[in-house]
């Protein structure tokens, strides 16, 4: 095993150990220390149940897997393990997302870019970032650009990825990457025209392309660009604020109305909470039920009440009479 493969392995050892999984850890360990590192790698994924340390093994999976026998090799055996696992499950839409990051290296384009558009409707952890890696892996960056901007520009089915990073700053690491692979390349003609049928977002267009015309030397347009971009959003905002200031102003006038919304958000902390825990809901209809559990759970709450004995209380009154009854009045306050 390399030198930098026994670093990296001492680093999978100390996060299954964080992590608590001690005896898997050992096993590990315990084999000869010139085991394939792809064995040990898909060992930690199968048999842990901590999520860094699945990734993490995944993520060696693929960065120690170089020829194309070790890729049919190792695409065989996440097909292997995905045929095992729960098709709901956190390991099998990780796992999922490697198999196509495994199909693009072997020239299964189409089949790769079909499973991770798939990851991305379902709203997968990792989906739209392991589709940029494999673009970049593939040479592919002004494919990359063209996914990221759509992502920042919340275009669908990408909007759900857009609260991980929400300026350009990925999309100008990916420009920048560009140029550093080739610094004849002329941006503006690579990247930017792609981008015309996701312009919905004046504002975003003329910042990409600014941003296009900078890596390209072009500074003076780039700028006038970006002041235009600047000077309508300027418009935009008077504009709103005129229309809305009796309703921002309400607090000035009535003592009871906070002048923040830190309250709401505060309110939806827990339940933003859950959903990063559970890595978000499966299907709309999941959504939709949560959305109204945790509104009525946190109304009873604030109105003084018990979430759970109330709930128990409606359903009993439900299945006696078939009527839901009202819901109670506003006790007191439980912030």
């Amino acid at each position: 095993m390399r030198r930098n493969q026994r670093f990296m392995l001492a680093g999978s050892l100390l996060l299954l150990l964080a992590s608590g999984e001690a005896a898997i850890a050992a096993q590990m360990y315990e084999g000869p220390i010139s085991a394939d590192f792809r064995d040990l790698a898909l060992n930690a994924v199968t048999k842990s149940n901590d999520a860094d340390a699945v990734n993490k093994g995944l993520d060696d999976l693929v960065k120690y897997t170089n020829t194309p026998d070790e890729n049919s090799q190792t695409l065989a055996e996440v097909e292997a393990l995905l045929g095992d696992v729960d098709a709901n499950s956190y390991l099998f839409s990780q796992a999922s997302l490697t198999k196509a990051k495994f199909l693009k290296r072997l020239g299964r384009g189409g089949e790769a870019i079909a499973l991770f558009n798939d990851g991305i409707a379902h709203h997968w952890k990792n989906a739209l970032l392991r589709y940029s890696e494999s673009l970049i892996e593939s040479g592919e960056l002004d494919d990359a650009c063209t996914l990221e901007y759509r992502r920042v520009v919340a275009d669908e089915p990408y909007a759900f990825y857009r609260g991980e990073q929400e300026d350009f700053f990925i999309f100008i690491t990916l420009l920048k990457l560009m140029k550093s692979d080739n610094s004849g390349a002329m941006v503006m003609d690579l990247v930017f025209p792609p981008l015309a049928p996701f312009a919905k977002h004046p504002q975003a267009h003329k910042i990409a392309q600014a941003l296009c015309m900078a890596n390209d030397g072009r500074f003076a347009e780039a700028v006038s660009a970006l002041q235009t971009a600047d000077a309508e959003l300027a418009q935009g905002r008077e504009a709103r604020e005129d229309k809305n200031l009796d309703e921002l102003l309400v607090f000035l006038k009535n003592s009871e109305v906070p002048a923040t919304n830190n309250q709401a958000e505060r309110e939806i902390r827990m339940a933003v909470l859950i959903r990063k825990i559970i890595y978000g809901n499966r299907s709309k209809e999941g959504a939709l039920t949560q959305s109204v559990l945790m509104t009525i759970f946190r109304t009873l709450k604030r109105r003084g009440y018990n979430p759970i004995q109330t709930l128990a209380a409606a359903l009993r009154e439900y299945i006696r009479t078939g009527h839901l009854p009202p819901f109670p009045p506003f006790l007191t306050s439980d912030g």
